[in-house]
């Protein structure tokens, strides 16, 4: 949906970048697009933008159910009950966490 409404005022911005010393500004510019090229000009190159962002919602959208299946199902630890310390070097009742 993004595409589809951005497109057009893309398109528009750089065909108004591209006029040098022109002074249409952009509604000149979008109403000599549709009298000269017609309504299909405001989606030129809207078909790439599409293919574009189709595989890159679909991988965010895998990614974040893949992330949120992962993080429910791993089991919460409890911490332990002796610190990091103490518990590898093996040292008990010295108070070292």
């Amino acid at each position: 949906v993004n595409a589809i409404v951005s497109n057009p005022l893309d398109i528009m911005k750089v065909r108004v970048q591209c006029q040098i010393g022109a002074d249409g500004g952009a509604f000149r510019t979008i109403a000599n697009m549709l009298r000269t090229e017609g309504l299909a000009s405001l989606g030129k190159g809207l078909a790439p933008k599409i293919w574009m962002a189709v595989p890159v919602s679909a991988l965010s959208s895998v990614s974040y159910e893949m992330i949120m299946t992962l993080s429910r199902t791993s089991p919460v630890e409890d911490p332990p009950s002796k610190g990091p310390v103490s518990s590898v070097l093996g040292v008990q009742g010295l108070g070292v966490s």
